[in-house]
């Protein structure tokens, strides 16, 4: 059961890699004059967190143009 849940969880960071590109890239940068690469903690999701571009209505999105619901 482990194993499956380790390999569930390594398709999901895939997934968001694959979803994110840029995010993981503002988040590189922002690692070279923020320390950790981002001032809020709290709001860092594995491997790296969202870099928000816009907000309308009830949805957010990030630099690569995914939609997410707030």
């Amino acid at each position: 059961m482990m194993e499956q849940t380790k390999e569930i969880y390594q398709q999901a960071i895939e997934n968001y890699r694959n979803k994110t590109p840029k995010s993981e890239k503002a988040f590189n940068l922002a690692t070279n004059v923020m320390p950790g690469g981002e001032t809020r903690s709290i709001c860092f999701f594995e491997p790296y967190p969202l870099t928000i571009n816009k907000a309308k209505g009830a949805y957010i999105y990030d630099i690569d143009g995914n939609r997410y619901i707030d």
